[in-house]
């Protein structure tokens, strides 16, 4: 049985591109804002919610949910977001 892997920032290219890569040797699933498709759940920080069925049996979480490093210049307080 494949090893499930936990990708933050489902919305974002990195997590859709290591996706492709990794989907052969493990089961994807996104946690994302907005819920679009079977493998996503959503969680919402501001509201502190999050579908907890997204961590069941995950082997792997990824982290790239976060502000767009090249959207802005990288100042003090972009660094904090």
């Amino acid at each position: 049985m494949k090893e499930i892997v936990l990708i933050t920032g489902a919305g974002g290219m990195i997590a859709r591109e290591l996706a492709k890569k990794i989907e052969n040797e493990y089961v994807i699933r996104f946690l994302t804002r907005k819920k679009r498709h079977a493998n996503e759940y959503e969680w919402d920080l501001r509201k502190g919610s999050m579908d907890e069925a997204a961590v069941e049996n995950v082997s792997h979480i990824i982290h790239l949910a976060g502000a767009n490093i090249s959207e802005k210049r990288w100042t003090e307080e972009r660094k904090k977001n």
